[in-house]
């Protein structure tokens, strides 16, 4: 007991500091779950290693939100076991939820040491970094970890966003055409296309692979990104987006929906927003919305606040950097 209150002292510790200087903001909710699913569900089971119950312990305090009882658990695990690279790459996992980019890249790398043929290891890496904006780093990351596993396509798209955060959308193209190559089901590689094809101001292309990807998915992004190709193209989209948005959850963006189609106000969406990342979104969103409204200054000016404040590895802040670097701000 008394190891495992130092530990969870020392952890709390690491978690203030962060808070108090500060660092990159949160990912999008789905680009989180992929990296923890796709490490978790794919890796060989904790069942099998010394602190076997320590990790599914902390799995358990993750979801139940106790962060710093579950990091505390995986230390322990590291501790009893200090080759275990499933352990560090457990904990990275969840440094990375919590936005500590820097102790995620650590514990990872730590990881790859260990086993330095794990490509669940480079994507989690690449996506920490990408993350705290070294997208050179996170760019040769993801490609490592699509080498050691060529047929799995999260990667490929990753990389593909991590192109667009650079704003070379030639290249983030190519990406999500081999993505698709990879995997053609991979609907998210399609929709990442159309985010590549509207950035380039290709937009009949960019109506096309958004429309193509909600015929097989509920990609409420991708709705919301046809309607402002809708706009751009100087058609009301506001029927189609109505018929899309009848298949669409409650879930956030959800509520961006109701305001392109006229159903709430701007000042609701921001109350509807939750955390730092879901108020950056509303900025986004809303900005677009000021100027599909010919309010062009007020919505640039909340683009540029989007592009200081959402996380590099979201759609919201790829689409800012466009807009606002072709304004010339």
């Amino acid at each position: 007991m008394r190891a495992v209150t130092a530990v969870t002292a020392l952890v709390a510790s690491l978690l203030w500091a962060g808070a108090a200087v500060g660092g990159p903001l949160g990912d999008p909710a789905a680009c989180d779950a992929a990296q923890m699913s796709a490490a978790r569900g794919a890796s060989s089971s904790a069942k099998q290693r010394p602190g076997a119950y320590l990790i599914l312990s902390a799995r358990a305090l993750v979801e139940d939100g106790q962060i710093i009882a579950a990091i505390a658990q995986q230390t322990l695990a590291i501790e009893l076991d200090p080759l275990d690279a499933f352990a560090f790459r457990e904990r990275a996992l969840t440094w990375h939820r919590q936005k500590r980019y820097e102790l995620a890249v650590a514990d990872f790398t730590r990881a790859l040491e260990l086993a330095p043929r794990d490509p669940l290891s480079y994507f989690g890496r690449a996506q920490s970094l990408h993350a705290a904006g070294e997208i050179d780093a996170a760019l040769k990351d993801y490609a490592r970890a699509s080498g050691l596993r060529p047929r799995w396509s999260d990667p490929i798209r990753m990389r593909g966003h991590a192109l667009l955060a650079r704003a070379d959308y030639k290249a983030a193209a190519a990406e999500f055409r081999r993505g698709l190559d990879a995997d053609s089901r991979d609907m998210a590689n399609l929709a990442g296309l159309g985010y590549a094809r509207f950035y380039m101001g290709d937009l009949a292309l960019a109506a096309d692979n958004f429309t193509r990807s909600l015929r097989l998915s509920n990609n409420i992004r991708a709705m919301l990104f046809l309607y402002l190709v809708r706009a751009q193209q100087g058609t009301d989209g506001k029927a189609e987006l109505a018929r899309y948005a009848r298949y669409a959850g409650p879930a956030w963006p959800s509520p961006v929906l109701h305001l392109f189609l006229g159903r709430t106000t701007p000042e609701q969406l921001n109350a509807a927003a939750r955390d730092e990342v879901q108020v950056c979104e509303a900025q986004f969103y809303i900005g677009q919305w000021m100027m599909t409204q010919g309010r062009r200054a007020e919505g640039l000016a909340l683009l540029k606040q989007a592009v200081n404040r959402c996380p590099k590895t979201q759609v919201e802040y790829e689409a800012a950097l466009a807009t606002v670097s072709r304004a010339g701000m």
